[in-house]
């Protein structure tokens, strides 16, 4: 045996990046510390060219997986069976989107909310979700009509304190949709967004529902008769939602 076998053995399996973790410590990162062309495993149930587009996507700075992972809020979702995943993302409204809910006229239900009292409110914003296959963007849907008089963001339990508004992350919800361009009146697709689960039924391609249960990030979805269950991933971004969501609008 040479005598310099050990040093040389020694030696390339440390340049291995691999087994380098054998002889040092290796630090596990979760989800929300990778970066947007990094790698993320997916889960065990996930396919394995569906994963592997999401990651060719991701390594790429896609502009729509970047978009997506730039919310506050994103689940990744991958079919068990194809080259097939969908994003859903959203970011909760900032400062001077909310309001207390009015009628048809623009006066607040409540009128004396701003003494601090418990009153709903509601915030303009949007929700998007991108159904990819084969590596292919295959349908865009984004969510943003709310109810006649508000928003399509809701908390129903929020206060006013410093002149801020209050809300409790688990009051907050989505109750959005998209309309018929053709028709103001025609709703082609639903999304609801709750602390339990989120769930989105359209029209646009015949039957198609989703559903996520957002502890256990599993997730069911039907389109025509076919129906299949999997597992998302859940990004979130390192800050905290803020309670205090902004400033309190102006009294009528």
């Amino acid at each position: 045996m040479p005598d310099n076998f050990i040093g040389q053995l020694i030696a390339g399996f440390t340049r291995n990046p691999i087994t380098k973790c054998l002889l040092a410590v290796c630090v596990i990162v979760s989800l929300t510390g990778f970066g947007s062309g990094q790698v993320s495993p997916c889960p065990a149930s996930a396919s394995r060219s569906a994963c592997k587009s999401f990651q060719q996507m991701r390594a790429a700075k896609d502009p729509d997986i970047k978009s997506a992972l730039d919310d506050d809020f994103a689940f990744v979702c991958f079919s068990p069976k194809k080259d097939r995943f969908f994003t859903v993302a959203f970011s909760v409204p900032s400062s001077g989107y909310w309001f207390p809910d009015s009628d048809s006229n623009g006066k607040y239900y409540v009128e004396d909310w701003a003494s601090g009292v418990d009153v709903s409110i509601n915030a303009r914003g949007s929700v998007s979700m991108q159904f990819f296959e084969d590596g292919m963007s295959d349908q865009t849907l984004l969510f943003w009509s709310g109810p006649l008089n508000g928003g399509p963001w809701r908390a129903m339990h929020a206060h006013i304190a410093s002149s801020e508004w209050i809300i409790d992350p688990s009051d907050l919800a989505f109750y959005g949709g998209c309309n018929d361009p053709s028709s103001s009146s025609s709703t082609l697709c639903g999304l609801k967004i709750e602390q339990a689960e989120i769930q989105m039924d359209e029209t646009y391609s015949g039957n198609h529902s989703v559903t996520i249960r957002r502890s256990t990030k599993k997730f069911s979805e039907t389109l025509g008769d076919d129906t299949v269950t999997g597992q998302c991933l859940e990004f979130r971004k390192t800050k905290k939602p803020q309670a205090r969501t902004g400033n309190v609008p102006p009294r009528h």
